[in-house]
């Protein structure tokens, strides 16, 4: 966050009066958000070691669904040739930070962060690898690229979305910056600006945005192999050892679970809507499954002739909402995401004014991403920017 702030300060492009036209704000958002969350997670040397390292992953990126089918190195030669540039990175970088971090300075290895490294997880990881009897370097940066992978490749496309869908909506904006605005910290400048993120992360219109994105724009498939012989879901038996496959892109969008609106307030499941996930003690319509009950979820006083606050939740949907797998094999970078997604917006919403120029064309997803995670939006999204006073 801190890193982000201080890119986005640091833009002298765009100034406070005059329009900055972008053409494509999913393309500016995509760079800023991964040079952030790079220098967080490897330090700051890692771009001076690889100066072309953002270009060159975003190309990998459109490129894994071939690597993850196995096709051959003939077939698509480029593909295999930006994952082997990228491998070479990885290396070239793990083998800088070790040779200039000092491993004998006591305080430095309890650091959560410095230079060389980066993260703190990514020394740690360092440490691991090089005690795996067997494991070359080589395999390690294999492996640390998983993780910048696994890290961006998610996480951005779908930040990108939540930015997008709160521009869209004029009336979603204005909500969304008077939730964002009471956990802004004013610290006297745009350079350090931050916001108070536990405070961002309970919101409840914030969560239900964020969680509105993940069923939308997240293409997963869960993966499970029953360990018995006499496994049931329903009518349905399934042989050990077999796999069985789950799609998160179709169960969030069955008609049968999910709360479509009224017929006077309509909100298909192919829709987006950004109180999808609330539920009004007031209204046993609201919520995100088609039958809430509301019983179970704390009553609001009214405040005057005020209506009661909703309050987020996911508990009616949590068979059909897996946007991170479950079980004991969930993500563990979900915490981590959230963070990222909301922190993100925020601070785009509050240091900019933005406005999309689309002419009235619909953003569709690019579904060439199915079904590795994230699948960013489709074509280039022109827009207009200038800085806004804080």
């Amino acid at each position: 966050m801190a890193n982000l702030a201080q890119q986005l300060n640091a833009n002298d492009d765009i100034g406070y009066e005059e329009w900055v036209e972008l053409p494509d704000l999913y393309s500016f958002l995509q760079l800023e958000v991964f040079n952030a969350s790079m220098n967080a997670l490897c330090g700051d040397h890692f771009f001076k070691l690889n100066p072309d390292f953002a270009a060159d992953f975003w190309e990998f990126d459109k490129r894994t669904p071939g690597l993850f089918k196995s096709l051959p190195r003939w077939l698509i030669p480029r593909s295999y040739q930006i994952r082997d540039k990228l491998h070479g990175c990885m290396l070239t970088w793990q083998n800088y930070a070790d040779e200039h971090f000092d491993w004998t300075d006591e305080t430095a290895e309890g650091k959560e962060w410095e230079p060389f490294f980066g993260a703190k997880i990514m020394r740690q990881r360092h440490q691991m690898f090089a005690g795996v009897e067997g494991l070359s370097k080589e395999s390690a940066a294999a492996n640390n690229l998983g993780m910048v992978w696994a890290t961006n490749a998610n996480v951005i496309p779908t930040a990108g979305w939540m930015l997008l869908d709160i521009l869209l909506r004029p009336s979603v904006l204005s909500k969304v910056r008077s939730e964002i605005a009471p956990a802004l910290i004013h610290s006297g400048t745009s350079s350090t600006l931050s916001f108070d993120m536990p405070q961002l992360l309970v919101n409840p219109l914030l969560q239900s945005i964020y969680s509105e994105e993940l069923r939308m724009r997240v293409g997963v498939m869960i993966q499970r192999v029953p360990l018995v012989s006499n496994f049931r879901i329903g009518q349905w038996l399934f042989p050990r050892g077999k796999m069985i496959v789950a799609s998160h892109w179709h169960a969030a969008r069955d008609k049968k679970i999910w709360n479509e609106g009224t017929d006077k307030d309509p909100h298909p499941v192919d829709d987006f809507w950004a109180e999808r996930f609330l539920v009004y003690p007031d209204d046993p319509e609201s919520g995100p499954a088609k039958s809430t009950s509301t019983a179970a979820i704390p009553k609001r006083e009214r405040t005057g002739d005020q209506r009661p606050q909703p309050v987020f939740t996911t508990d009616p949907v949590i068979g059909s909402f897996i946007p991170y797998g479950g079980g004991v094999k969930i993500c563990p970078g979900r915490f981590f995401a959230k963070q990222e997604m909301l922190g993100t917006v925020a601070l785009m919403l509050t240091v900019y004014d933005i406005e999309l120029k689309l002419d009235g064309k619909a953003v569709e997803p690019d579904m060439n991403y199915f079904p590795f995670g994230g699948v960013p939006p489709r074509g280039k999204i022109p827009a207009r920017i200038r800085r806004r006073r804080v």
